[in-house]
């Protein structure tokens, strides 16, 4: 499933896989020197910390750039019929009304109530409407939440990300 992404968010997802990629090919490199010229990985604990590293930070760059092949380039569009990107979304989670406002893909903001596209919540409300209802999470940490409403990108949305 693709998920939306604003050309800023792209961009912004752009400059991290950038800066990424530079921190593997030093954290490469540091391998490289630590195995020495001898190549003494044996026992060698820079080796085996720079290794360890390495992978770590191979591991978030293929984050990322798995993140980036799910994402499709969308526009917000002023409408509040379905949740989509910009939109903001009451919701009965429980006996708990909470508000959220969809954004894209590496552009939430917990602390303002902004989740991005590709979060578990936003993934299961997206393209549906006022009054449906949807389980979210897996297993044990499944929870059931109601839309209540659906407002347009200009009630939130436009002001917190005016283009």
């Amino acid at each position: 499933m693709k998920l939306p992404i604003t050309r800023r968010g792209l961009a912004r997802l752009a400059q991290e896989i950038e800066a990424q990629q530079t921190r593997v090919k030093e954290v490469g490199a540091e391998v490289g020197a630590e195995a020495g010229p001898n190549c003494d990985w044996h026992d060698n604990f820079g080796y085996e910390d720079a290794r360890r590293r390495l992978e770590l930070e191979s591991t978030r760059l293929r984050e990322l750039q798995r993140r980036r092949q799910s994402a499709q380039l969308a526009a917000v569009r002023e409408q509040n019929e379905v949740v989509a990107l910009g939109t903001t979304v009451r919701l009965l989670i429980g006996e708990r009304e909470l508000e959220y406002t969809i954004a894209g893909i590496g552009e939430s903001d917990a602390s303002r109530g902004i989740v991005s596209a590709d979060a578990p919540l936003v993934q299961a409300i997206l393209g549906l409407s006022e009054g449906d209802e949807v389980e979210f999470g897996g297993g044990s940490a499944s929870r059931h939440a109601e839309i209540i409403k659906i407002l347009p990108p200009s009630y939130r949305y436009s002001l917190l990300y005016p283009d």
